[in-house]
């Protein structure tokens, strides 16, 4: 008699959670954090939110940079579609445009001005949230990090080393343009910065080529994991990196600049931000999640736990000490102020490529600077023909 009541009582606990758990609402949230420690951080914000919601239960989708587009718009396209997606704001116009994402009703006050016209639709309204931003800046290292914080281009090149003084970034997708365009940009180049494309291979591109070229010339070509172990043992003495450098950088002379030399000053900005599934039949469910995440508390846990992470996407951050009192933060942070986010055409990832394979053509000395200039051009015009 003993045994059947404790097999009944096993029976009516497991029936009652079983119960719980299909009554709760299931939100799918897909996102990139996904690296051991990034997991962490993003584990422990959940399980907060699921105690402050216990009727909520955030399923999660790991999903890698390297495959994320691709696999999130065949997810948009299937019945198992997320009800919350985490992209790059650089593919924010693409999904908005191709509708995957419902459009919100958001206080803007807050947001960085360059997020702006990124997250919003041809109607005006909001359909992404921006989460965090971050940026490359020009670090120098070694004997280098005395140079003055306006320094150009041309105190790099004469400058005298026992080595190489300049990493240059190899063939490498994503990359390459991070780390090339803002020395294209410092010459006064407009390219890459707005549609169409193709009328932004000015005249300037030359010289920011001219540069390129001249720094290459007393440096090292080499992928960007290996450009920044290079960076802290003095094999070269700088180069553009981001903010995950910070930490080993402690160790060894450096300085963060906050602009790139040149004319515009400016370096690409990256950003991370959050949109809500045009056909989630948990709009309110999934909506808290996003602005409970999202909400500056939770970004600046977020970006002081992971260093790569960036800094907040808020105005905030700009003044908040966390990323002030520290004078590599704070350049970082500064850079971020004056940087550009890329325009997002359906047919970004094709541009890029082009981009990315073009320069790298010109750096490997296999076209000269006005063949690279036509021919990403003419590239360009394809793909806008293409893309009409």
């Amino acid at each position: 008699m003993t045994r059947l009541l404790f097999s009944i009582a096993l029976l009516f606990m497991l029936s009652s959670c079983s119960s719980d758990d299909n009554n709760k609402c299931i939100i799918r949230f897909a996102h990139f954090w996904t690296e051991p420690n990034q997991q962490k951080i993003i584990d422990s914000l959940i399980v907060m939110f699921e105690k402050n919601n216990p009727e909520i239960h955030i399923e999660q989708i790991p999903l890698q940079w390297s495959e994320g587009r691709t696999k999130l718009l065949l997810a948009h396209s299937s019945s198992q579609k997320p009800d919350i997606t985490h992209i790059g704001i650089e593919w924010a116009q693409e999904f908005i445009n191709a509708k995957v994402f419902m459009p919100l009703i958001v206080n803007d006050s807050g947001i960085p001005k360059q997020f702006h016209d990124q997250i919003r639709g041809n109607d005006g309204t909001i359909y992404c949230i921006p989460w965090t931003m971050n940026t490359r800046a020009l670090v120098l290292t070694h004997e280098l990090s005395d140079l003055s914080d306006s320094l150009s281009w041309q105190d790099l090149l004469t400058a005298r080393v026992n080595g190489a003084v300049f990493g240059v970034n190899a063939s490498e997708k994503h990359n390459v343009m991070k780390r090339i365009l803002p020395i294209l940009w410092s010459s006064g180049s407009i390219i890459f910065t707005k549609l169409p494309l193709s009328e932004t291979c000015d005249e300037k591109v030359l010289e920011g080529l001219h540069i390129l070229s001249e720094l290459q010339k007393n440096g090292i070509l080499e992928q960007s994991r290996i450009l920044d172990q290079f960076l802290i043992q003095g094999k070269i003495r700088a180069t553009l990196t981001g903010q995950w450098m910070i930490p080993p950088l402690e160790s060894i002379p450096h300085k963060v600049l906050a602009r790139i030399p040149g004319i515009s000053g400016a370096s690409i900005l990256s950003g991370d931000c959050l949109g809500i599934s045009s056909d989630t039949k948990h709009l309110d469910e999934a909506m808290r999640f996003v602005l409970y995440i999202t909400k500056y508390e939770q970004s600046r846990l977020l970006c002081t736990s992971i260093p790569d992470a960036g800094i907040p996407a808020h105005t905030t951050a700009f003044s908040d000490q966390v990323f002030t009192i520290d004078k590599d933060r704070k350049a970082f942070m500064q850079q971020c102020k004056i940087s550009v986010i890329l325009p997002s055409p359906a047919y970004f990832q094709d541009a890029e490529e082009l981009f990315e394979e073009q320069i790298m053509r010109f750096v490997y000395g296999k076209i000269s600077d006005k063949e690279c200039v036509e021919s990403l051009k003419k590239g360009f015009l394809t793909l806008e023909e293409k893309n009409k």
